[in-house]
């Protein structure tokens, strides 16, 4: 699971802006990964600087040439929760999501994303397969896969 913290041109304007295995936390400490068997992502909207407008969440496969895709995989799925505090491991569900089998090609889906409707943050299932490699969602984004962004 990773995150992109977008601008208002849905650029990914450098690489902390990155959240995954790689790098687990955005400086301002307002979107962590907490790597478990049941990945995490812990969001805090209040801390989001205002130049970011959109938060998308992505489900990858790192498939080291086998070709696993999402079909091969079962019972994923992404669970909103509150949480109390920082401390908090479950939190009160409140929105679930289920991977079905319609991604048989995709080693990416776009999940959900978080955006700002002037003031407010929103919330959007996306639930779309991308095409393309991790690799190229990455330079979508606007980042460089060489570093030094």
């Amino acid at each position: 699971m990773s995150a992109f913290l977008l601008d208002e041109k849905h650029i990914c304007q450098c690489d902390n802006n990155f959240i995954f295995y790689g790098n687990q936390s955005s400086i301002d400490e307002a979107v962590c990964q907490i790597c478990n068997p049941n990945d995490q992502l812990l969001i805090d909207l209040s801390k989001i600087p205002d130049h970011i407008c959109k938060i998308v969440i992505c489900l990858t496969i790192y498939d080291t040439g086998r070709r696993y895709t999402f079909i091969q995989f079962r019972n994923i799925m992404i669970l909103l929760s509150w949480l109390n505090n920082k401390f908090d491991e479950n939190g009160e569900a409140f929105l679930k999501y289920c991977i079905d089998e319609k991604f048989s090609e995709e080693t990416v889906v776009l999940a959900c994303e978080f955006y700002r409707n002037h003031d407010k943050w929103m919330f959007k299932w996306i639930g779309e397969g991308y095409k393309g490699c991790f690799e190229n969602l990455i330079v979508d984004y606007g980042l460089n896969l060489k570093g030094g962004n």
